[in-house]
């Protein structure tokens, strides 16, 4: 059995227009890729998809870049970023 930590996962911009949340809780693995960190999110969160190839994922304030595996804690903040417009 994989080992998994409990996270804040906060909503910003579309991301919350989407899901109606500005923030939740989550179950994921102690340890993942950027890309199946996403996929946990869009399991919980399917609306998401339409939004998925473009948003940022941010580990409590530091974006994710690599796609090494992250070490994820309890208590963590994930934060997804949708792409931002303005005028």
């Amino acid at each position: 059995m994989e080992d998994t930590v409990n996270v804040k996962l906060l909503l910003f911009a579309k991301a919350r227009e989407l899901t109606g949340l500005s923030e939740c809780n989550l179950d994921i693995p102690t340890a993942v890729s950027k890309d199946s960190l996403l996929s946990s999110i869009l399991t919980k969160f399917p609306e998401l998809i339409i939004i998925s190839r473009n948003v940022m994922l941010a580990l409590n304030d530091d974006y994710l870049l690599d796609e090494g595996n992250i070490q994820i804690k309890n208590g963590d903040e994930i934060a997804i970023i949708p792409p931002l417009s303005g005028g």
